[in-house]
């Protein structure tokens, strides 16, 4: 891990509090714990160096998280994201754990929990993703369901969120699903200050 850093602009914090929910010391704090991550990065530089999702597992928040790789595609600003560069910036870090923070609203959360589930990009959630979705976070010592149970708990899923009876979970559909799940908040934050 890097070495210690010093603080960002002040200018510059000032206006990341103005864009997210943190404090100033809050920022600096998230900072210094990005640029631990890598000796390469100092307030001079940070923006251009990008930390990959080895670098981002070291952090205990992050270590067993079973969505970090589409947390990082869903808040990468990489040109290079279709070539399969899974990086942040420091800019796409803070906007990443400003979502995952506790002071995050519900609707920006709901949002960006629609958009991580939507493995394929197409704007709903559908079996596809129900299933990829399943078999990430229902897994028992590395066993995945056998096909029957699959197909079953994907129908369970579609039946009660799918209100419109299309076979696939819109935004609002997701959101108003996960209205009714009193966990929703907790479950999408990590602790990391």
């Amino acid at each position: 891990m890097g070495a210690t850093v010093s603080k960002l602009d002040k200018e510059l914090v000032e206006e990341y509090v103005e864009l997210t929910y943190f404090t100033k010391n809050e920022i600096n704090k998230l900072y210094n714990k990005f640029a631990g991550l890598d000796d390469r990065i100092s307030p001079d530089n940070f923006a251009q160096v990008r930390l990959d999702e080895s670098q981002l597992k070291q952090l205990p928040e992050f270590r067993a998280n079973p969505f970090l790789h589409r947390l990082i595609e869903v808040f990468s600003t990489s040109d290079a994201l279709e070539d399969g560069d899974r990086s942040l910036s420091f800019e796409d870090y803070l906007d990443m754990v400003n979502v995952l923070s506790e002071k995050a609203p519900f609707n920006l959360k709901a949002h960006y929990a629609f958009r991580v589930m939507d493995f394929d990009g197409d704007d709903f959630i559908g079996p596809a993703d129900l299933k990829w979705i399943i078999n990430t976070t229902a897994r028992n010592d590395k066993q995945r369901l056998d096909r029957e149970e699959l197909k079953h708990l994907t129908s369970a899923i579609l039946e009660e969120a799918d209100l419109d009876k299309d076979n696939k979970i819109g935004e609002s559909e997701f959101e108003h699903m996960l209205k009714k799940s009193p966990d929703f908040m907790e479950s999408f934050q990590v602790r990391i200050i």
